[in-house]
Formats: C-alpha cells, structure tokens, sequence
C-alpha cells in the first residue's frame, strides 16, 4: 500500500510539473505612472493594439494614466509580477506590495499594490479575453474602493476571443 501511495503521488506531481513548465507561465513587469492611484485594467488578446515589449525575458506591461492598458499580447498564464512606478523621465521605483511579509501591517499613507488577481468572463457570445487587475493606492483606499464595489469591472467594450484563439498579434 505505502509503493501504491508514492507511485500515485510520483505521477501526480509529474503531471503537475509537465503542465507548470516555463514555456506556460511568464513573467510580468507593470510599469506605473508616478503618482497613479486607482484600478488597473490590462487586457490582453485584443486585435490591433500594441504587442507588449519584452525585456530580461519578462513582458513589460506600460499602463496608461488613466490605470489601463490593451494590448494583442495574451496576458493568459502569466507567473510571476513585478510592480514599478515610473517618472516622467522613465525611472523606475519598485512598488510596495501588499502583504510583503506574513505580519504585514499597512503604513498609513504608503502607497501599496493591492488585490491583484486575474478577471475572466464567458457569456452567450464566448469566452473573453483574460484581465490583469489590482489596486494602487494606501489600505484606506483601497478599502473604501472595495466598500464601493469598484472592482472587477470587466470593459464591456472587449470582444469575444475567436474561437481558434489564434495569436491576437498577426
């Protein structure tokens, strides 16, 4: 019985492992406006918008003033994310994340990076494009935009994938 659990566990982690490789999860670089507070929109997938740019082998994701970005790029799968801020003259400040040790406690006034998750949508008309969100601002803040249900806004301008889903890009 103890050979069966080890061989079943072996072959679960193997397939976990095969479907988590590299090739299926990258690395995302959002870069900020300085002084941007609010939600961030970034959807990927759209015909005739901008391919994302990579850099070290990892997309950098420019948001716009306004907290958004639409790109051809798929967003789908993405692994890991880094946050920066970024002046005028395209200096880079690492952003604070929340929760950035298990005892975190917001600074008051400490403008975080906050509730990032990804957003899908499926309806009649077929399954959307995948939606990077998350919140910049102070705990207050981001507080007060939860309280206000100002979260999960899925554009309702954003089109239905094809079904094929081919590279949005070409």
């Amino acid at each position: 019985m103890k050979y069966v659990f080890v061989f079943i566990m072996s072959s679960i982690l193997t397939i976990l492992s095969v479907g988590c490789t590299k090739e299926n999860h990258f690395d995302l670089v959002f870069l900020i406006p300085k002084g941007f507070t609010g939600w961030v929109y970034a959807v990927g997938d759209i015909p005739g918008k901008k391919a994302l740019v990579k850099e070290d082998g990892k997309w950098l994701v420019p948001i716009s003033h306004d907290g958004q970005l639409r790109t051809c790029t798929s967003l789908d799968g993405a692994g890991g994310v880094e946050f920066y801020f970024v002046d005028e003259k395209g200096k880079r400040t690492k952003a604070h994340m929340e929760y950035e040790t298990i005892d975190w406690v917001p600074k008051k006034g400490v403008i975080y990076v906050q509730g990032f998750h990804s957003v899908g949508r499926e309806d009649e008309k077929g399954e959307y494009p995948t939606m990077q969100q998350f919140f910049v601002g102070t705990a207050q803040q981001y507080e007060e935009s939860l309280y206000r249900n100002q979260h999960e806004q899925y554009p309702d301008d954003i089109p239905p994938l094809n079904s094929s889903k081919q590279n949005a890009c070409k």
